[in-house]
């Protein structure tokens, strides 16, 4: 098996077919890994993650990368790895909420997302809600953002408990559903 340097922002590391790229080349994406995670910390900050967090899953893509990269196909290591950073990312900002409510306003059986159908239904009926419960709505069930919200992050934002949080929930899925209900939808 032959092996070479490859370089990676001005350090040289070993590669060799089949093996990838030496994970230390890792280390020296730290700053373009934080670069990368601030944009998408808005998403990850609604669902309770921070810069850590995405840091994390942003050199997960770059260990990903490092297995795969292959200097033969004409890219840089930092282009090849970039890819897989954000994808990580993005996947990390996708997974269900930590915590999330039916509409009873109990904790969901298996700690995921909002049942897709109230997500469908919330959609609809928000036209007609005050613009405060259709933020709520939006937040808590990740319309426009696809990423759901928890509670405890919903709390912190408007400065509410959260059990106060899960009231104003209810409520405003009441009242959709009450417009879905008269609306024959």
């Amino acid at each position: 098996m032959s092996r070479r340097a490859v370089e990676v922002r001005g350090k040289a590391y070993s590669w060799a077919a089949g093996e990838g790229l030496d994970p230390a080349a890792v280390l020296e994406l730290g700053p373009w890994i934080t670069a990368c995670a601030r944009a998408y910390l808005r998403s990850a900050a609604e669902r309770g993650m921070g810069l850590e967090d995405l840091a994390q899953a942003g050199a997960l893509g770059a260990l990903k990368a490092a297995r795969s990269y292959d200097p033969d196909k004409g890219k840089t290591y930092l282009s090849w790895a970039t890819r897989r950073i954000r994808d990580e990312m993005a996947a990390l900002c996708r997974r269900p909420a930590h915590q999330s409510l039916d509409e009873g306003g109990a904790e969901a059986a298996d700690g995921g997302a909002p049942d897709p159908d109230k997500a469908i239904e919330a959609a609809q009926a928000m036209k007609g809600l005050p613009l405060r419960e259709r933020g709520l709505l939006a937040a808590h069930f990740g319309i426009g953002t696809g990423c759901a919200a928890t509670n405890a992050v919903l709390a912190g934002r408007m400065g509410l408990s959260p059990g106060r949080v899960n009231q104003l929930l209810n409520q405003a899925l009441s009242r959709a559903r009450r417009r879905v209900t008269r609306n024959g939808r």
